[in-house]
């Protein structure tokens, strides 16, 4: 939910534009931080950063740090082409060998891909 502008050395999009209201209505200021999915939370406990935005709740995420109430809810869904409509009728078909499965590591959806798609090879 947010992109590095290239024209204007900056970031925006719809988390930018929260943080950025929120530290005005505290009284401080924001220093943007890049980081990656796979280290997003990891970067709290280590001192890179104070907080993230856009990071799903998870145990192992809440134990290492503390986690506000969400500000939008999000649901997994499996993309394919339109042509394979009717190729598989549940998760569990795609799940079978010889689908490969992509995901972006570091977030809870790759779990979720390795939990639903356990005989599945995965990319990330």
């Amino acid at each position: 939910m947010i992109i590095k502008d290239t024209e204007n050395k900056g970031y925006k999009e719809f988390s930018i534009e929260l943080v950025q209201k929120f530290a005005k209505d505290i009284g401080i200021k924001v220093e943007f931080v890049p980081t990656d999915w796979k280290t997003l939370v990891n970067g709290i406990p280590v001192g890179k950063y104070d907080m993230t935005t856009s990071a799903s709740i998870t145990p192992s995420r809440a134990k290492v740090s503390i986690c506000g109430d969400p500000y939008i809810f999000f649901g997994t869904i499996p993309l394919d082409l339109a042509e394979n409509i009717d190729k598989y009728r549940s998760w569990a078909e795609v799940g079978q060998l010889g689908i490969t499965v992509a995901v972006t590591l570091g977030t809870s959806f790759e779990s979720q891909a390795k939990n639903f798609f356990k005989n599945a090879h995965q990319k990330s």
